[in-house]
């Protein structure tokens, strides 16, 4: 978190309640589906036992976008195309993971607001494309 702050919202010396807040704008993203009614919405539980199907493998590793500093956040419109870049690039990763190191069993994107459903397939299909090297294969 702090690498986020310093790194990509230039933010000299973070504190706690920047941090807390930039934790508090990925838990609302999160439980979004919870709080509101809508067709796809889910649990966390769901997600996490139906996207792994093996115990021992759920670790997850959130990244968010957009990730603005609340000053500049009224002033910024991003389309899907870029959204789906940033979380893509690790730099958004709220872990310090570099992602050329391993792999990912699974990913999960939840996109909140009104956006197309088509424009979203297409963006995750490119990122399928271009990544397949980076998900483990299952049998």
């Amino acid at each position: 978190l702090y690498s986020i702050s310093v790194n990509l919202l230039k933010e000299d010396h973070p504190t706690y309640s920047f941090l807390n807040y930039m934790i508090s704008q990925t838990q609302m993203g999160c439980t979004a589906s919870l709080r509101f009614s809508g067709q796809l919405n889910g649990d966390l539980r769901k997600l996490g036992v139906n996207l792994i199907p093996f115990p021992r493998l759920h670790f997850f590793n959130i990244a968010q976008a957009p990730i603005l500093s609340p000053k500049n956040s009224g002033y910024t419109k991003l389309f899907i195309q870029e959204l789906t870049k940033q979380v893509w690039s690790g730099k958004q990763f709220y872990s310090n993971v570099p992602i050329e190191d391993g792999k990912f069993l699974t990913a999960s994107m939840h996109y909140r607001g009104e956006i197309s459903t088509q424009e979203t397939d297409e963006n995750i299909e490119k990122v399928q494309a271009s990544k397949a090297e980076d998900f483990v294969e299952w049998i």
